[in-house]
């Protein structure tokens, strides 16, 4: 999805969880987290977010952080430390 695709659904309905890339088409998983975060119009700024991207290195898990997200995870993902940031973030889904 692009970062606008992934503005649109959320503007849309309620989710427990965002699992977001940080390399998506148009605007970067950064944008897209900053516009989640600074959207109190449609009550999403407090969706739990998961952060998502091929770069390993703790800069990048600050940046994320930083940014906003809850919780952070680098590609290739495990399904049990998926399912263990899932279960943290959104523990009633």
């Amino acid at each position: 999805a692009t970062g606008d695709a992934v503005m649109g659904h959320l503007k849309l309905g309620r989710y427990d969880l965002v699992i977001l890339d940080d390399q998506l088409p148009g605007k970067d998983g950064f944008t897209v987290l900053r516009e989640i975060r600074q959207d109190a119009d449609n009550d999403i700024s407090a969706t739990p977010v998961l952060a998502l991207t091929a770069h390993a290195m703790a800069e990048d898990k600050k940046r994320f952080v930083a940014g906003g997200a809850n919780d952070y995870l680098s590609k290739p993902v495990s399904l049990a430390n998926l399912l263990h940031a899932i279960q943290k973030l959104a523990p009633r889904a």
